[in-house]
C-alpha cells in the first residue's frame, strides 16, 4: 500500500530539485509539494505517511520546517546542499530518520526513499516491548516510556541517543560494532564520526546525573556498556 508523500521545498538547487523528482517518478512515488511556510498550517489538517524536506543550505525556515514535522511525528528524510558532519549530526538529533548531502547520485536518492517508506510502515501489532534494563547497578533504561534515569535523577536523552543507548544495554556487557548501532537507530549509513559524537553526548550526560563511566570505547569496533564493578576495579 502506498504512503502519502509530502515534499517540502525549501529554498533548493533547481538541478538540485530536479534529480529528486525524477528518482521520485522513476520510483513510482506520488507526491504533494507543500510550501515551507505554509507547512505548519497544512500539519494541523492533515499528516503524511513520510515528508522529503528538500533544502539548498541550512536556513532557519529548514530547521523549523523539521522541528514541526518531528513534532507531528512525521518520518523525515531531510537532503540538504553543503552538509558537515556536525549538521548532520544536529539533523539526526532532532530526529531525522535521513539525511542525505547533495549533489548525490540518483541511485542513492531513490535507496533512501525506498528505505524511509519501508521504515514509516505501521509495527506489527506483536511487537513486544523489552523490560526495563539495568546498567551498572544505578542506570536505568525504560523501553516502554523512553526515558533513563541514574538514581532518581532522569536524563534528558534525544531520541537518537535514547536507541543507541537501549542497543547497548540490551547486549551489555557484548560489543557493538558501529554498524550494528548504526542499523538498530535505523541509519544503516550513518557515517562514524557522527555516530561517535552521539555516544560522547551519551556519556556526557550520564556522568553529570551521577553516572560512573559505564561506556566504553573498543578500538576500531565499536562500544559496549561495562559494569559497575568493572568501572571501579579500573
Amino acid at each position: 500500500m502506498s504512503r502519502r508523500v509530502w515534499l517540502i521545498p525549501v529554498q533548493p538547487s533547481p538541478a538540485h530539485l530536479g534529480v529528486t523528482t525524477g528518482v521520485l517518478k522513476k520510483h513510482g512515488v506520488a507526491w504533494s509539494t507543500v510550501r515551507a511556510h505554509q507547512l505548519r498550517e497544512a500539519l494541523e489538517q492533515a499528516l503524511p505517511g513520510v515528508a522529503l524536506v528538500h533544502g539548498g543550505v541550512i536556513t532557519p525556515l529548514l530547521m523549523d520546517g523539521q522541528r514541526w514535522l518531528i513534532d507531528a511525528d512525521v518520518p523525515t528524510l531531510l537532503l540538504v546542499e553543503r552538509l558537515t558532519d556536525d549538521f548532520e549530526a544536529v539533523l539526526l538529533d532532532r530526529g531525522a530518520r535521513d539525511v542525505i548531502a547533495l549533489p548525490a547520485p540518483p541511485r542513492k536518492i531513490g535507496a533512501r526513499v525506498e528505505a524511509l517508506l519501508r521504515s514509516a510502515q505501521p509495527a506489527s501489532v506483536e511487537t513486544r516491548v523489552p523490560p526495563d534494563v539495568v546498567v551498572g547497578e544505578i542506570v536505568r533504561v525504560a523501553p516502554g516510556s523512553r526515558t533513563v534515569t541514574v538514581g532518581t535523577a532522569e536524563v534528558n536523552l534525544t531520541r537518537t541517543e535514547f536507541d543507541l543507548l537501549l542497543a547497548l544495554a540490551l547486549r551489555q556487557p557484548d560489543v557493538l560494532t558501529r554498524a550494528e548501532l548504526a542499523e538498530a537507530i535505523d541509519r544503516p549509513r550513518t557515517g562514524l564520526r557522527t555516530l561517535d559524537t552521539h555516544i560522547s553526548r551519551i556519556r556526557t550526560k550520564l556522568r553529570q546525573a551521577g553516572a560512573p563511566d559505564l561506556l566504553e570505547s573498543v578500538r576500531e569496533v565499536g562500544y559496549r556498556l561495562r559494569d559497575a564493578e568493572h568501572n571501579h576495579a579500573s
